[in-house]
Parts: structure tokens; C-alpha cells; sequence
């Protein structure tokens, strides 16, 4: 699907793709900027290979992959909810549904959490230049971990009675992620 294409279902009245596609879109476009810094950086060390460049560039695109990959598949649990909720299921494909759309925005927010190490070990070597560029994935990245966080955390938990909640096995690792998550300071690097 084209970005465009995207962007016009996202803004429809159809309700999925919604905030959790949303969050693994502007994930992605964090990591794109981070592996730009990355690439920039390890250019102007002038000994990519000593720094790693490969195992860092392989992991955030592989990231990227995933998180384009999440953005259809939350779209599709989220509509698949809709169409459940309008029929007023109850049952055992209901619970399923929502288990599936809560735990694809948590999968999205623990992949942008593993950007942190990366952000961290960037910020020192990156010019007074590239580092808005930082900045930006930094947003972007923060930004992404607290929308898919609250859109999984709504799903599990704003659609369902307290008897009903579903434990959500990706949930404990990112509890108190949010902190050390971009924990370096920006503008203090500048």
C-alpha cells in the first residue's frame, strides 16, 4: 500500500487503520531517521565495519520491516473487532479479537523501545548538523511508544469488564521502559 493510499484510509470514517497503524507508521519513520544518523556517523568514522555498521543497519531495517508488517496487521485485528462489536459477539472469537488487537500495539512499542541502546550510543558522535535529525527520531520514536502503548492498553482494557481483561504477555516488558527509554539528554549533547 502506498503512503498516500494509507494516509486516505487512515483519515476515512472507516475505523481501522486507527492509532495503532498510526503509531507503527511514525515508529518507522523514527528508525528511518535514526539509521540515516547511523550511516552519516559511521561515513564520517571513516571504519564502518569497526563500529558495527552492518549489525546496527540489519537491525533497524529489519525493524522498519516489522513495523510496516504491524501496520497491516493492526488494521486487520482492529477491523476485525469492529466487525465483531457490530454483530455484539461475545463469545470465545471476541476475546480472541481483542487479544489480538491489544497485543499488536505492544509488539510495536517494543520495537521501538529497542531503539533506545542505538539512540544512546549515536547522540555523542553526531554533529551540531545531523543532530536535529536525532532530535527528530527521538520525537518520533517517543511519540510512537506512547501512542501504541495507550492504543494497546485502551484495547485490553477500555472494551472489556474488569472480569474480562485479557493478560497480555508482551505488556510486562515494557513496564517501566518509558523512563530509560530516551533517557540521554538531547539538548544536552548539542
Amino acid at each position: 500500500m502506498t503512503l498516500e493510499r494509507f494516509l486516505n484510509r487512515l483519515s476515512s470514517e472507516r475505523p481501522a487503520p486507527g492509532g495503532g497503524a498510526a503509531a507503527a507508521l511514525i515508529g518507522t519513520l523514527g528508525i528511518a531517521l535514526l539509521e540515516m544518523t547511523v550511516r552519516i556517523n559511521a561515513r564520517r568514522d571513516k571504519n564502518p565495519q569497526k563500529k558495527g555498521l552492518s549489525r546496527k543497519t540489519g537491525w533497524l531495517a529489519s525493524a522498519k520491516r516489522s513495523l510496516l508488517g504491524l501496520m497491516v496487521e493492526d488494521a486487520e485485528a482492529f477491523e476485525r473487532i469492529s466487525v465483531l462489536y457490530k454483530k455484539k459477539e461475545t463469545g470465545a472469537s471476541w476475546q480472541d479479537a481483542l487479544k489480538k488487537g491489544a497485543v499488536v500495539p505492544y509488539q510495536i512499542a517494543e520495537i521501538v523501545s529497542g531503539t533506545s541502546g542505538l539512540l544512546s550510543e549515536e547522540a555523542p558522535k553526531t554533529s551540531a548538523w545531523l543532530f536535529s535529525d536525532l532530535q527528530e527520531s527521538v520525537i518520533l520514536l517517543f511519540a510512537a511508544f506512547e501512542a501504541a502503548t495507550r492504543c494497546a492498553e485502551r484495547r485490553g482494557r477500555g472494551t472489556l469488564t474488569k472480569r474480562q481483561q485479557i493478560p497480555v504477555p508482551v505488556r510486562p516488558t515494557l513496564q517501566g521502559r518509558r523512563p530509560q527509554l530516551f533517557q540521554f539528554d538531547v539538548a544536552a549533547t548539542l
